[in-house]
């Protein structure tokens, strides 16, 4: 699944969406999954493309 990108951190950020901001920093919120406690886990990944 490709994100679906977003101009800034001001949109909305949320499951399968990307930030992707000027310095060429990019945030992506993976999709919630349900741990056995009734807590939920989500990855949020961080990519620098500036370097």
């Amino acid at each position: 699944m490709d994100p679906q990108e977003v101009e800034s951190g001001a949109d909305s950020l949320g499951v399968g969406r990307a930030a992707r901001y000027q310095d060429g920093l990019r945030v992506t919120a993976g999709v919630p999954s349900r741990e056995p406690d009734g807590s939920y886990q989500i990855a949020i990944t961080y990519d620098n493309d500036s370097a």
